[in-house]
């Protein structure tokens, strides 16, 4: 990820920062999440009690369009007013959408309504940034040690990108770079290998990304697109899909063809080379 994902964010659209079974925040015991006292016998505190059904309450949406999303965003801006209640609840929320890939695009919307709340010297979305950048920090050994768990940190990435702007809601485009590089590292295996595995679910993640981010990606990163779409089309053109993944990720060609097109590129040209790598011929 550039160097300014590292730091305080600049100003613009090209600034940054820097159940499913819920993964406990820090401080919480395994067994006090259910009861009144923790494991040692102690009675719960207001604050813990309130921890604990705040979360549980996020968990349980399963949907970024939930009008649940909002009302949390908004009892979070109004009782989350400790930093390190708000440091453990962004690190709780982070750590469930980094396990869990369907509450990732949940997480993302919710952060991304609370981006800009701060408690103490704590900012929703300073703590977001560190996060995202210590995950793409370890991204090669992740995907090396369990490439699930790697798919799903590239898609909250890709989800963060989409819901989380800065107050005159432009993109933090210190996260485009990482986002496209993600992208790539998820497709190339399955151009090089037939028998790759997951190839329905990792594909269909490439779809989501590029449905929500493309047109944004397209306008910071033109020449990234165009290899991108040529891979996409590689692998819809020679690997066998189901109808699902097919139908989207021919949605997210067709949004982005046409912005490629506008940017001077030839699109024939370009689907000729491809037919002539594949070894097919245009008969048109």
């Amino acid at each position: 990820m550039p160097g300014r994902g590292r730091g305080v964010p600049a100003s613009g659209n090209d600034s940054g920062e820097t159940l499913r079974r819920p993964v406990l925040g820090k401080g919480e015991e395994h067994g006090g999440s259910g009861g009144e006292e923790d494991g040692g016998g102690r009675e719960e505190t207001e604050e813990e009690r309130h921890r604990r059904e705040l979360l549980a309450r996020i968990l349980a949406i399963s949907s970024p369009d939930d009008l649940e999303v909002q009302d949390v965003a908004n009892e979070i801006r109004a009782t989350v007013t400790t930093q390190d209640y708000l440091e453990w609840m962004v690190g709780s929320i982070c750590d469930n959408a980094l396990s869990e890939r369907k509450f990732t695009s949940v997480a993302a919307k919710l952060l991304g309504l609370i981006a800009h709340h701060q408690a103490g010297q704590a900012k929703v979305l300073r703590l977001l940034m560190t996060r995202l950048q210590a995950e793409f920090d370890k991204k090669d050994d992740l995907l090396a040690a369990d490439r699930q768990k790697f798919v799903t940190s590239a898609q909250f990435l890709g989800e963060a990108y989409h819901y989380v702007k800065t107050e005159k809601d432009f993109h933090y485009n210190v996260l485009a770079d990482p986002s496209l590089t993600y992208l790539d590292m998820i497709i190339q295996p399955h151009i090089k290998n037939a028998q790759m595995k997951e190839r329905d679910e990792e594909m269909l993640v490439v779809a989501k990304l590029l449905l929500q981010n493309g047109v944004a990606l397209h306008e910071t990163q033109a020449g990234a697109i165009q290899k991108l779409l040529l891979d996409v089309t590689e692998v819809l053109c020679c690997r066998e899909l189901q109808v699902g993944t097919r139908l989207n990720l021919m949605a997210a060609l067709g949004d982005l063809w046409p912005c490629l097109t506008s940017a001077n590129v030839n699109v024939r040209i370009q689907h000729a080379s491809l037919a002539a790598k594949l070894g097919v011929c245009l008969n048109v």
